[in-house]
């Protein structure tokens, strides 16, 4: 290891044992000196040495790896602070894009100039709510994505959730089915921003993964005085998912059977964030399905 130069990965511990054979060393001179006594103590003072430089070793680890871990976080909160700011940065862009396009689809009346125009906004739209996740991930991640309650309008809420996934579910000749109880208030308490980013997250999903058939929004609720608890079931006759799969589901950056839905768009960000914003709300997800079923 001296030679190698691999000793500098343990120098403080090295030196010790450089100390004890010194110490055993100079025992044994001695006990041959002195008619066979042998008291140990001069040995036992390298074993003193050895276990001082040991745990100035293991201090000195401890500081290095608290060192690296304050690198790590400062690294992690950088990237997050980048991703932030590009996130922003990128958006205002993509706005004025979008912006520009929906005035060319206002007024252009030509078939071919619209179709191009309507590629350009479900690109943009695309585009968009990936940012949008990766903007959600990086405040997760430092702690700053917060549930802002307000009084909104329940049923303008459930309107632009249908208005946001009817055409894609046209698109692909998919039937939607809604259902809502109907002894739900008008007017509720609640972040629906994020409720609507909720329930767009699984109705997107479950148009992605339906290619024949049908999806499904059932909202219910149990109301006491001036409380409602909400439960949205999600449903869809789609590919399914395999029983060890579910729990993978929420997992970020990672898609399930990656290689067989190599050609739906997405990155596996949307449930994870569903799931976090669930939880921030008090709710939380729950998942039943049978593989080739939906």
């Amino acid at each position: 290891d001296l030679q190698g130069g691999m000793i500098q990965q343990y120098t403080f511990v090295a030196v010790g044992m450089f100390g004890v054979c010194i110490a055993a060393f100079v025992q044994i001179i001695i006990y041959f000196q002195r008619s066979n006594l042998f008291n140990g103590v001069i040995l036992a003072f390298g074993l003193i040495f050895l276990l001082v430089f040991s745990t100035i070793s293991t201090i000195h680890e401890i500081m290095v790896m608290d060192r690296e871990k304050q690198q790590a976080l400062q690294a992690s909160e950088s990237k997050g602070r980048f991703l932030a700011n590009m996130s922003h940065e990128i958006r205002t862009p993509i706005h004025a894009v979008l912006g520009m396009d929906a005035m060319i689809l206002r007024e252009s009346n030509e078939a071919q100039i619209k179709e191009y125009a309507l590629d350009i906004q479900n690109a943009g739209q695309t585009l968009l709510s990936l940012i949008n996740d990766i903007l959600d991930i990086s405040k997760m991640e430092s702690g700053k994505l917060e549930i802002i309650p307000a009084e909104y309008d329940f049923c303008s809420l459930i309107h632009d959730v249908v208005n946001m996934i009817e055409m894609k579910a046209r698109d692909k000749g998919l039937a939607l089915n809604l259902s809502v109880d109907a002894g739900l208030p008008s007017r509720l308490w609640g972040d629906d921003v994020r409720i609507r980013q909720i329930l767009v997250n699984l109705m997107s999903n479950a148009v992605k993964y339906t290619e024949t058939g049908s999806v499904g929004l059932a909202v219910s609720a149990v109301v006491y005085e001036d409380t409602a608890n909400l439960t949205f079931r999600v449903e869809d006759t789609g590919i399914g998912i395999r029983k060890e799969d579910i729990e993978k589901l929420c997992h970020a950056f990672e898609r399930i059977e990656e290689q067989r839905n190599r050609r739906i768009e997405g990155t596996g960000l949307g449930m994870n964030i569903t799931t976090q914003l669930l939880e921030l709300m008090g709710s939380r997800l729950h998942v039943e399905s049978e593989y080739g079923k939906g």
